[in-house]
């Protein structure tokens, strides 16, 4: 029931008008109770349909973890991620920007959180940094071996 407040807010209106419409104090006690008994069948009417409603939730939508498929995109998530806080490291420690710098990997180890080999590739205003202090930072951290290349395009 998507209006299932202002079915609420209106029965308790109903009620309350019908009580007081019905102003007999020899019938009070009799009507009361009848107006009680229809207010808590009409309020329970929203809770059921929302019960049943759980009955028909399928979850074949929802994707399953730990298949294939979720295993290579959180694999190439992470070496993505393992890219980028490499460039994010060089940009702090050289004042480099992100256009004049590539940061590439092979041999990605997920478990260890390194790289075989570690290919940068500097051109621009970045070509004339310290190569050899660039690739010494790299692998000082101890994330693999590192390679620096200059290109002028």
């Amino acid at each position: 029931m998507k209006n299932g407040v202002v079915y609420i807010i209106s029965v308790v209106c109903v009620v309350a008008f019908s009580s007081f419409c019905m102003y007999d104090t020899e019938k009070m006690r009799g009507a009361r109770g009848a107006l009680g008994i229809i207010l808590l069948s009409a309020l329970a009417i929203p809770f059921v349909n929302t019960l049943v409603g759980f009955s028909d939730i399928s979850f074949d939508d929802i994707p399953i973890y730990g298949d294939e498929y979720s295993d290579d995109v959180r694999d190439e998530t992470l070496k993505k991620a393992f890219l980028q806080g490499i460039e994010q490291a060089l940009k702090e420690e050289f004042f480099l920007n992100e256009e004049d710098m590539e940061v590439t990997c092979s041999g990605f180890s997920l478990e260890y959180m390194k790289a075989e080999k570690i290919n940068i590739t500097l051109s621009g205003s970045a070509a004339f940094s310290d190569l050899r202090a660039i690739r010494e930072f790299v692998e000082e951290s101890k994330l693999g071996e590192c390679e620096v290349f200059i290109s002028f395009e």
